[in-house]
């Protein structure tokens, strides 16, 4: 994916308009033709193994994308019946239709969406916290399925829902469903954590078109309950350069605050020599 990385160098969320300004061109010299080979290489650190982009920019350009994306992975996006999945949410950033609830009796959905262009790189970043609690609670026959938790889950989605997310936001996992240190929900995880790689990996544009950019992401969120009991979110995208990352998001109940996050994205990631690389945006 480093080979389109500039993008989302350069753009992180902004739609800006780039205007090429015209140079006068100096008198052709023996040293021209190397400097114009210079100039077309990319100025940033490739790594990965790749096609070079047939269209390369030397100077700046506008991308459009979108960095922050749920689906069903995020418990707040599946108790609303979203049904749309990582490889769901690409195709739509590719310019597909796509349907969603409310969903009929055969499970049709009853509203479509279509965006007008396509966009140039999107990053799904579903919630890291509770990626094995929304898993569990909603496959029969998991381990935790039949706890206390799944069932009010399952019969009051919206009020045990927001129950989970407070739990954990406080940097604590439900312990009559994920067990002693959330060892089952941790290891749940797994299984959501691998789709979110398989659908950008399968998303990516890898060819010398360069046509879609995807990034392997998640949010790690969490809250500051004050005295007047409302939620103070903060929340930051973890965005990956490419698809070497840690074998599981770090979570809010791992890392309760931002210099506890850095520390261990540096411990899994930048502070190796596996080629993993990442960044953070609001």
């Amino acid at each position: 994916m480093s080979a389109m990385f500039l993008r989302f160098v350069l753009t992180a969320g902004l739609s800006v308009s780039i205007k090429a300004v015209a140079v006068s061109q100096p008198e052709q010299t023996q040293e021209e033709p190397l400097r114009k080979a210079q100039a077309v290489l990319p100025k940033y650190k490739i790594t990965e193994k790749r096609i070079q982009c047939t269209d390369h920019d030397s100077l700046r350009r506008a991308f459009f994308g979108d960095l922050h994306v749920h689906t069903t992975l995020s418990l707040d996006a599946k108790v609303q019946d979203t049904r749309t999945t990582p490889a769901d949410a690409y195709r739509f950033a590719k310019g597909e239709r796509l349907g969603m609830q409310p969903y009929n009796a055969n499970n049709k959905p009853s509203v479509y969406a279509q965006i007008s262009r396509p966009l140039d790189f999107v990053a799904v970043t579903d919630h890291a916290e509770t990626l094995g609690e929304n898993l569990i609670c909603s496959t029969p026959g998991m381990q935790g399925y039949d706890s206390w938790p799944c069932l009010g889950y399952r019969w009051f989605p919206n009020i045990v829902g927001l129950f989970f997310s407070m739990k954990a936001t406080d940097g604590e996992r439900l312990a009559g469903l994920c067990g002693d240190k959330g060892g089952i929900c941790l290891q749940a995880s797994r299984g959501p954590w691998k789709e979110i790689q398989q659908a950008a990996e399968a998303a990516y544009d890898r060819s010398e078109d360069c046509a879609f950019t995807s990034f392997v992401g998640y949010e790690w969120t969490g809250g500051i309950f004050p005295e007047s009991l409302l939620v103070a979110n903060i929340h930051g995208n973890v965005i990956f350069r490419n698809a070497v990352v840690p074998a599981l998001p770090t979570s809010y109940v791992e890392a309760n605050n931002a210099l506890a996050l850095w520390r261990r994205l540096d411990d899994q990631c930048l502070g190796n020599d596996s080629g993993c690389d990442v960044g953070l945006v609001g």
